[in-house]
């Protein structure tokens, strides 16, 4: 009995059933977002970029802690506004 491994399988199959389908693929839309005015930047993320973008300059290592997404286009923006990385 040949043992074949059902994911590499399933996924061959599913491959196989997209290319004889006439239906065009799905392309991933970007989202584009508005940016965030200077003044609604959060002050301890601002406080972040500004201190990150010091130690970039100074070629030092920086530890960026995890953030979740809003916390993280805060600290985006505020490397943007500080013109470390834009």
């Amino acid at each position: 009995m040949i043992y074949q491994p059902s994911l590499i399988t399933s996924s061959a199959t599913w491959i196989a059933q997209q290319e004889l389908s006439d239906e065009p693929r799905k392309k991933q839309l970007r989202v584009i977002h508005e940016e965030i005015p200077v003044q609604d930047i959060d002050p301890d993320l601002r406080d972040l970029g500004r201190h990150i973008a010091r130690c970039a300059h100074k070629h030092v290592r920086v530890r960026v802690p995890a953030m979740c997404g809003s916390q993280w286009s805060h600290f985006l923006r505020s490397l943007e506004t500080s013109r470390a990385l834009s």
